[in-house]
């Protein structure tokens, strides 16, 4: 089983990660792909929440918690110690001081190593009003700073309801004038230009929350729609998704995960090797 440690802000950050790691893995490889459409096993061998057959576990720190809120490193990683030495997440990487976001993930990655035991981190944050976030980010993914543990990290410019909206597709009249009617009173369209939207209403009439649920309406509480919204984001082939960060979490993944899990799991084989959940 794959283990895949998660730190993020709230349950949005949570879905959006974990969906598409999984649609992602499950696409790239045949037997995955084939299982995942099997009638018998609707939720997949990847994707399944039965963890005596699932191809991977999501979880914070340990199995009880789905996922980690990021902002509580400070408090988890107190008592965290390593051959009976204090954690030291100063000094330099990639050449640069280490400032409290490249600390606050470097903290991630010792937990996902040494509490949760984890193959795979993933760390998806907002920047909201500070851009430097960004950088702290790419600088970490190039810098290997855990050997032997695969990385993934993604940053939403401004807010993660941004990667949302930039795979949003109208499906009716009454979405399309709602996203008309947005358009105009932002002077862009935020489904395609997300990344101009605010954070922290600062200013309040391009708030990404607010045109969120402006944008998606009742459905913007619904996972069926988020979901809708995700595979949207996958199939995006202008740049829509590149300016709110959505397109290099992506890109992430391609690079770093998949060809780790192709190696881990198989690209091919034969389908009378998947455990099935009746078995």
């Amino acid at each position: 089983m794959v283990r895949i440690f998660i730190a993020c802000e709230d349950r949005h950050h949570a879905f959006v990660a974990q969906w598409l790691v999984d649609e992602m893995v499950v696409g790239s490889i045949d037997w995955l792909r084939e299982f995942d459409l099997d009638p018998d096993q609707p939720a997949g061998f990847w994707k399944s929440d039965d963890r005596k057959t699932s191809g991977r576990l999501w979880a914070g720190r340990d199995e009880g918690e789905e996922w980690f809120d990021l902002h509580g490193w400070k408090d988890a990683l107190a008592d965290l110690k390593i051959g009976r030495r204090d954690l030291n997440l100063h000094g330099h990487v990639a050449g640069r001081p280490a400032g409290p976001d490249v600390k606050m993930v470097r903290a991630c990655l010792l937990l996902a190593q040494h509490l949760a035991g984890a193959d795979v981190a993933v760390i998806v944050r907002d920047v909201d009003t500070e851009p430097e976030r960004c950088g702290a980010l790419l600088q970490l993914r190039e810098a290997n700073l855990v050997p032997g543990l695969i990385a993934i990290t993604g940053y939403a410019v401004p807010e993660v309801e941004a990667w949302f909206l930039a795979g949003f597709r109208a499906n009716s009249e009454d979405e399309s004038d709602r996203i008309r009617q947005a358009s105009q009173r932002l002077s862009f369209d935020p489904t395609r230009e997300p990344h101009k939207l605010s954070s922290q209403g600062h200013p309040p009439d391009r708030d990404a929350k607010d045109v969120f649920h402006e944008v998606l309406g009742a459905s913007a509480t619904e996972r069926d729609c988020w979901k809708r919204c995700m595979k949207g984001l996958l199939e995006t082939v202008d740049d829509r998704g590149r300016g709110c960060g959505a397109s290099s979490f992506l890109d992430s993944i391609r690079r770093d995960l998949l060809p780790w899990v192709h190696e881990r799991l198989g690209g091919t084989g034969p389908r009378d090797a998947i455990p099935r959940a009746n078995a």
